[in-house]
C-alpha cells in the first residue's frame, strides 16, 4: 500500500497517542492517503493533495513526527 514514503502523524490529546500515516496515493498522482495502522492499515481518507491532507490532520489536532520515512 505504501510505495514511496510516508509520514507519521500523532494525536497527543489522549493518554495513549493515536497514530496515523500519510502517504502518496498510487492510484491518483498528487493525491494523498491517510491510513490508520490500528485498523489493519485501513484507508480513512483519500485527499486530492498534500496541503489538503495536512489541513485535515491539523484540524483534528494531529502533529507530524519529524522526518519522512522512505520506502526502499
Amino acid at each position: 500500500m505504501i510505495h514511496e514514503w510516508y509520514e507519521v502523524w500523532v494525536d497527543e490529546s489522549t493518554k495513549i497517542p493515536y497514530v496515523l500515516f500519510l502517504c502518496p496515493d498510487p492510484s491518483n498522482p498528487g493525491g494523498m492517503l491517510i491510513i490508520d495502522p490500528k485498523e489493519n492499515n485501513r484507508i480513512i481518507q483519500k485527499l486530492p493533495d498534500y496541503n489538503t491532507a495536512m489541513l485535515w490532520l491539523t484540524e483534528d489536532e494531529y502533529t507530524r513526527v519529524d522526518g519522512r520515512m522512505e520506502i526502499e
